[in-house]
């Protein structure tokens, strides 16, 4: 999917060119080439370099792209600016090239917000691009005021609200630590739900944050039919909103109820679910704190960090989340 939406963005006379009115911000600056032989077609710099990003130049090299996409007409994209103006020198530390994707429809606006937050990072605009650019979620963030770090295969690696803008740092040093999963330590005090989850003693699968504010019990199974008909949505739309939400964390911990772990591992893999997995008849599952029997399923217990109910029923409690958060602030 990266590589075709690519070759469309490379296509000439696409972009909007913001020279006339950008001369502050060195908007007739030319882009620098790679004399990097290692950089082949599937590098994402590489392939960004052919869009032609104004106002700056792209590293020579790096191990991350941020991207970046606002509207000059977004409330509260000025600060999202200014807060990724302060983190350039950390980013090229760790190096993070930046990329600031644009879609006013006019580029003055949008050069004006980026001479105020004093960000000179290469940008690109969208505003006359073919629809199926615009949508295209994989590589460019799919709304504004959203920022992902993908690395140079084009593969997302933290998708995010505009507070990631100062919170990437932490996020990124989650995944390294995630890494080494097995040895994730958990203060047992403060975040007590995830340091029993981390105690499960049968086979678990993928991972969870340690550090969420809220978890949601999903007891479901493959041989359920009312299970599998929200699972999609669960696995596809409800838990990639919740990821790319940081404040406050929602984890969706599934507690399977198929005969076998490896059962609920392959029913969990069958919806290309990424939440965290184990087996209900793991001996610890019992000691999570706020954890009932359910009457039936699919059910749900929407829980704090402590383990204190939010709220408990069925399947749809998931599709709710942001409501249910809302009104346990």
């Amino acid at each position: 999917m990266t590589k075709n939406i690519f070759s469309v963005l490379c296509l000439p006379g696409l972009l909007l060119s913001p020279v006339a009115i950008a001369q502050d911000i060195d908007a007739d600056a030319t882009e620098e080439v790679s004399t990097d032989k290692k950089n082949d077609k599937k590098n994402i710099l590489t392939k960004v370099r052919k869009l032609k990003p104004k106002f700056a130049k792209l590293p020579k090299s790096a191990e991350y792209l941020m991207v970046c996409k606002f509207s000059a007409e977004d409330e509260g994209a000025e600060e999202m600016l200014k807060a990724l103006s302060g983190e350039l020198g950390k980013l090229k530390s760790e190096k993070i090239a930046l990329l600031v994707v644009c879609e006013d429809e006019s580029a003055k606006a949008a050069a004006k917000m980026m001479k105020n937050a004093k960000l000179k990072a290469p940008a690109v605009f969208t505003s006359n691009l073919p629809k199926k650019i615009k949508d295209a979620s994989e590589y460019l963030p799919e709304t504004s005021d959203t920022i992902s770090l993908v690395d140079m295969d084009g593969k997302e690696v933290i998708s995010g609200d505009a507070s990631l803008a100062e919170g990437w740092k932490d996020e990124l040093q989650y995944l390294q630590d995630m890494k080494d999963w097995e040895n994730v330590k958990v203060d047992e005090k403060k975040y007590p739900v995830a340091a029993a989850l981390k105690k499960m003693t049968t086979p678990t699968f993928g991972m969870f944050d340690t550090k969420a504010d809220y978890y949601i019990y999903l007891f479901s199974a493959s041989w359920c039919g009312p299970c599998k008909a929200i699972m999609p949505d669960i696995a596809q739309k409800h838990y990639p909103e919740m990821q790319k939400t940081r404040n406050p964390k929602v984890e969706i911990i599934l507690l399977g109820m198929d005969q076998t772990p490896e059962g609920v591992g392959q029913y969990r893999d069958h919806y290309k679910a990424k939440f965290f997995a184990v087996h209900q008849k793991d001996p610890m599952v019992r000691q999570l704190p706020g954890f009932n029997s359910p009457g039936g399923i699919p059910h749900c217990i929407f829980v704090d960090k402590e383990g204190n109910t939010i709220k408990s029923g069925h399947g749809s409690i998931i599709a709710n989340w942001k409501s249910i958060v809302g009104n346990a602030k």
